[in-house]
C-alpha cells in the first residue's frame, strides 16, 4: 500500500489529541512522502500548530454547530458551513482516513471525507458503537485495557506498520512558543536557571481534583527541602484554586492564572517537573518530555496516564477506583491520597535531576 494523502480524525480532548501523536509519527515514518492532514476541534488546535508532520490542519467547532443548528435563523448558514467543510475534505481526495476518536461525529467526518480507504475501531471498542458503521475496516485492539496510545497505534497494524519502543517526547515547541515562554517568564520574573516545578491543581471534573490544602502543604515541603521555584498554574475557569492554595502557603509561589492553551504549552515547555491530576496539562507536559507526578482517582492511569518512563503515578487501591464518574458524594479515591505519597514521588524525580537538597526537617507535615 502506498498512500499519498492521509486524513487523521481526532477531534479532542487535549489528552486524546496528545495520545494520538505517536500514531501521526508512525504514519509519517511509514509513508514519508505522504501528505498527512488532521481534523481537530478549535479548542485543541494549538497542540498541533507547527507540527512538521502535518500538511494541513482542519479546525472545526462541533459544539457551536450543535448549538446554532437549533436556532431557526442560523440553521441554513450552519448547514452550508458543514457542506462546505465536507466538500473541502472531499476535494483533497484522500487515499486513507483513520478515525481515532470512535464517536458518531468523528465517524460522520471520516465517512463524508470521501476517503477511498477508512479504518476505525470495531463496535465493542468504540466509545459510541454506531461509529463503526462509518468505516470500511474495523480493528479490535489486542488488549481492551491498553493505554490509549497503544490502542491508537493498533489501528496502524492493518497497514502493516509496527511500532517499537516508547517516545519520550512528542511535542517540540517552535520558535513562536519559545518567544511566548520568554515573555511570560519575563513578565512574572521567573528565573530560567532555577529548577522549576509547575503545579496545576485544576481538574475539569471535580472528582479529579486533589484538595487545595494538601497542594499547599506539598508546595511548602518542596520549597523547604529543595532549591526550586514553584509555579501555580491555572486555566481561565480555575484561577481561584491557585489563589486559595497560595494563601495557605508559608513561602508564596508564582501564580500564572487564566492561561490560554498556547500560553500553557509555552509555560510547560520550561518546566523541570510537573505535578497535577488527570488533565490536559499533565499530558502536554508528559508529551514535551517533562517528568510528571500524576495524581489519579476516578480514571485509569494504565489507560489514560502519562506515557513513558519518566513519571510517577499516585492512585489509591480502593474498590471504586477507575469509575470514571464526574460526580461523587465522597471522592474517596482522591481524599485518601496523602501529601507524603505525592512528596516522595516528587522527591524521587527531583533527586534524579541531581539538584542539591536542602537539609530541612519534614516533621511539620503532620
Amino acid at each position: 500500500m502506498n498512500f499519498q494523502k492521509i486524513l487523521i480524525v481526532k477531534l479532542g480532548s487535549i489528552g486524546d489529541v496528545v495520545h494520538t501523536l505517536p500514531s501521526l509519527n508512525a504514519l509519517k515514518n511509514a509513508f514519508p512522502k505522504a501528505k498527512i492532514s488532521w481534523v481537530v476541534e478549535e479548542k485543541s488546535k494549538d497542540i498541533l500548530l507547527g507540527n512538521k508532520n502535518i500538511h494541513k490542519l482542519y479546525t472545526i467547532d462541533t459544539k457551536c454547530w450543535r448549538r446554532d443548528i437549533r436556532n431557526p435563523k442560523l440553521f441554513i448558514p450552519v448547514i452550508k458551513e458543514m457542506q462546505n467543510f465536507f466538500k473541502t475534505l472531499r476535494d483533497e481526495q484522500f487515499d486513507l482516513a483513520l478515525d481515532f476518536q470512535g464517536l458518531i461525529k468523528s465517524g460522520i467526518i471520516t465517512f463524508f471525507s470521501g476517503a477511498k480507504f477508512s479504518i476505525g475501531f470495531d463496535k465493542r471498542s468504540c466509545r459510541e458503537p454506531m461509529n463503526s458503521l462509518f468505516t470500511k475496516v474495523k480493528v479490535t485492539p489486542g488488549n481492551r485495557d491498553a493505554h490509549m496510545v497503544d490502542k491508537n497505534l493498533s489501528l496502524l497494524k492493518k497497514l502493516g506498520i509496527r511500532v517499537n519502543g516508547k517516545e519520550s517526547k512528542l511535542i517540540y515547541p517552535d520558535s513562536e512558543t519559545h518567544k511566548l515562554a520568554d515573555e511570560i517568564f519575563s513578565k512574572y520574573h521567573i528565573d530560567r536557571k532555577k529548577f522549576t516545578v509547575g503545579i496545576y491543581p485544576g481538574g475539569g471534573w471535580v472528582t479529579k481534583m486533589w484538595e487545595c490544602h494538601k497542594f499547599a502543604i506539598l508546595c511548602n515541603l518542596i520549597k523547604e527541602n529543595f532549591n526550586s521555584q514553584l509555579l501555580l498554574i491555572s486555566g481561565k475557569d480555575e484561577e481561584l484554586l491557585v489563589t486559595e492554595i497560595n494563601l495557605m502557603m508559608k513561602i508564596k509561589a508564582i501564580e500564572i492564572k487564566g492561561t490560554t492553551l498556547k500560553e500553557l504549552i509555552a509555560v510547560l515547555s520550561r518546566m523541570d517537573l510537573f505535578i497535577g491530576g488527570d488533565t490536559g496539562p499533565l499530558h502536554i507536559a508528559s508529551a514535551m518530555g517533562v517528568p510528571t507526578v500524576a495524581i489519579f482517582g476516578p480514571s485509569d492511569p494504565l489507560i489514560n496516564g502519562p506515557y513513558g518512563d519518566r513519571h510517577r503515578i499516585i492512585q489509591k487501591d480502593i474498590h471504586c477506583k477507575n469509575c470514571y464518574k464526574r460526580t461523587c458524594d465522597s471522592i474517596k479515591c482522591m481524599k485518601e491520597i496523602e501529601v507524603e505519597e505525592v512528596f516522595e514521588a516528587a522527591s524521587s524525580l527531583i533527586e534524579i535531576s541531581e539538584m542539591p537538597k536542602k537539609n530541612k526537617s519534614l516533621d511539620y507535615i503532620d
